[in-house]
């Protein structure tokens, strides 16, 4: 559910634009500039603010993880994979978003990875890692609900390390369809693009 502050800061507070209908329900009974505002998250303007120019792309898939999900695991897990790459979200934020577009994909548990993955075209999961983030999937499916895209996500357990996922992703693997054992991770090499790896929650 979502966090909500007093009725009485809500039904005051000047309201230009929300993030999505789930915010919009949330404050459309307590302040009527909620009812007719703009909605969708202001990062998926930033390529009108920066834009970079001369990246190309290095890595299969960037992984972002959200603060609360730093110290996962399966972090380390994904840090020894060939061709993924960790994006850290305590970097600089010109670097961190010329890394992202360095990435064919993105997976993330942090919102805003998404958010900015889609700001820049790149085509992107959510990653849920554990259940640290503050306000569960409120954030998620309130981004979602501003979209005509379906809302997926995989996730990822703790018990499921000792899977060897390194054998997966060769230098130019062959289109295939595998289950990770114990997981409900897929990994799915496009027929069309055998050199790039894509999560796929589509399989569940």
């Amino acid at each position: 559910e979502a966090i909500k502050p007093k009725e009485k800061v809500l039904s005051e507070m000047k309201v230009f634009a929300l993030r999505g209908e789930l915010s919009k329900e949330v404050l459309r009974p307590l302040n009527a500039d909620a009812r007719n505002c703009p909605l969708g998250d202001p990062a998926i303007l930033m390529p009108k603010i920066y834009s970079p120019t001369n990246i190309q792309k290095k890595f299969r898939l960037g992984i972002v993880p959200h603060l609360a999900d730093a110290d996962s695991p399966w972090i380390s897990v994904f840090e020894r994979i060939k061709g993924v790459t960790i994006l850290r979200l305590d970097q600089n934020p010109i670097l961190f978003i010329n890394k992202l577009n360095e990435c064919d994909y993105i997976a993330s548990s942090s919102l805003h990875g998404l958010v900015l993955a889609d700001a820049y075209s790149i085509p992107n999961v959510r990653l849920k890692l554990s259940d640290r983030i503050v306000g569960g999937d409120f954030k998620f499916n309130d981004y979602y609900s501003t979209m005509f895209a379906s809302i997926t996500h995989f996730e990822v357990a703790e018990e499921d390390l000792a899977v060897n996922l390194t054998s997966y992703f060769g230098d130019r693997p062959q289109a295939q369809m595998q289950t990770v054992p114990g997981t409900n991770v897929y990994i799915h090499v496009n027929n069309d693009e055998a050199d790039r790896i894509m999560i796929d929650p589509a399989y569940k």
